[in-house]
């Protein structure tokens, strides 16, 4: 038996878990649509062609916007998981 439903438009909808709409982002101010929930800070960064950069994720409020590593994985479902900008790293070691 099929999880999928005729509706009343006569089109068969799919349940699973995927996300079957794409995700609008940003990225450096550039508008791209996701086909999936999970993006690494590298698949978004080549998005913009600076994988030479760091990556932060925009933070609402009075927090201070998020590093994405390179391997980390964001879940864009969140709409507020969507603002992402480039730059250079400024870190002090210590």
């Amino acid at each position: 038996m099929s999880d999928n439903k005729n509706t009343k438009d006569g089109h068969e909808h799919h349940h699973d878990q995927k996300h079957h709409e794409e995700i609008p982002i940003v990225v450096d101010q550039q508008h791209f649509k996701w086909p999936v929930r999970n993006a690494t800070g590298l698949e978004l960064k080549e998005l913009v062609h600076k994988t030479d950069k760091s990556l932060w994720m925009k933070v609402n409020g009075p927090h201070d916007d998020k590093l994405i590593a390179d391997n980390e994985e964001v879940d864009l479902e969140p709409k507020d998981h969507r603002h992402f900008f480039t730059g250079d790293c400024h870190t002090t070691e210590g």
